[in-house]
């Protein structure tokens, strides 16, 4: 009697400490994976968010002025184009395994005065939490280009057949060099499809 008990606590044993360890992430469609997508978390800066420019006189900044929903948005604003210089908005997820195995990434951009080679969202995902070289990458630019002066408008890529090793994906909200004008963008959202 005493070897039963023990043959049916070990399986018991066995299954309380499968329990006990971390889940394994399950993406499902629909998934919104960004922080802050509508930048309303903070009052002075876009939290969650990093503004990069590669020179220039790029200003980029929390906007309440111009918005899509529902008080705040995030600008890019250049009077002087310079041929190799460009700014953005971008953000960086850390993605878990299994990966999520399409993407789309959407906002709404207006436009005042755009002047140039124009704006445009990409997304791309990375094998490294620190690696500059993408293994994968799509822009709207290659769709569209994004210019003159307009209204707020949803613009969207996607990304479908993300490599299992993808580390990190990143997206990015881009004045491309030699544009000028101002751009705001809201509800930047970054959706498992």
């Amino acid at each position: 009697m005493k070897r039963f008990l023990w043959v049916l606590f070990v399986p018991f044993a066995l299954i309380s400490c499968k329990e006990d360890e971390a889940p394994i992430a399950a993406y499902k469609t629909g998934d919104q994976l960004l922080i802050n997508p509508n930048f309303e978390s903070q009052t002075t800066a876009a939290q969650g968010w990093f503004f990069l420019k590669t020179g220039g006189d790029y200003l980029g900044n929390l906007n309440s002025d111009e918005f899509y929903s529902p008080s705040r948005s995030v600008a890019i604003i250049n009077e002087s184009p310079v041929e190799n210089n460009f700014a953005y908005w971008s953000q960086s997820y850390t993605m878990e395994t299994p990966a999520a195995k399409a993407l789309e990434f959407s906002a709404y951009i207006k436009g005042k005065d755009i002047e140039g080679d124009g704006i445009a969202i990409a997304l791309g995902t990375y094998d490294d939490q620190n690696s500059p070289n993408a293994i994968q990458f799509v822009s709207s630019q290659s769709n569209r280009l994004i210019k003159g002066t307009f209204d707020w408008t949803k613009y969207s890529v996607e990304l479908n057949n993300i490599r299992p090793e993808t580390k990190r994906i990143t997206v990015f909200l881009i004045m491309i060099p030699k544009t000028k004008g101002e751009v705001y963008f809201d509800d930047a959202f970054l959706r498992v499809k």
